[in-house]
């Protein structure tokens, strides 16, 4: 019986220590957490945490920025709204300003935050965001495409 005990304490010390591995890990993630969407929140980003073996990634990373957060996601706002994604013909190569990401030094040296209430933001209501989901990823201002390599 105490050989079991010993080994249930093995287990749940390795599955904590794949867990908190795991969560150091996360690229992306909401602050305050947990997250009330009729309030102001951030997203954070940590550059250094992407997959930099994917092309788009390396461009990415090669960039000096400024970045822009591109969202779809609970609600994809329409040409004309002022927090549209990009602007122009070719919207992919000419992020909306509005959209830039903050520097985070405080955080690490290549993290980058937004802020908004997301309700506000997408002109959703609160259980459409939960049920949806934030999705965002982040480009430079002109991120390639129309027959350039996407950044």
């Amino acid at each position: 019986m105490q050989l079991r005990e010993i080994m249930k304490k093995i287990l749940f010390a390795i599955l904590l220590i794949a867990s908190s591995k795991f969560v150091a890990a996360q690229a992306a993630w909401i602050e305050p957490d947990p997250t009330d969407v009729t309030k102001t929140i951030r997203l954070y980003v940590d550059l250094d945490k992407l997959d930099a073996t994917k092309e788009p990634t390396q461009r990415l990373l090669a960039d000096p920025g400024p970045y822009y957060m591109w969202t779809w996601s609970p609600a994809e706002l329409p040409v004309g709204n002022p927090k549209v994604n990009g602007e122009g013909e070719r919207p992919w190569q000419n992020s909306n300003e509005l959209l830039k990401l903050t520097k985070d030094d405080a955080k690490g040296a290549r993290v980058y935050y937004y802020e908004m209430v997301p309700t506000e933001f997408y002109e959703v209501a609160a259980a459409k965001v939960y049920e949806k989901g934030i999705n965002f990823l982040v480009k430079p201002k002109n991120g390639g495409g129309y027959g350039d390599p996407d950044i």
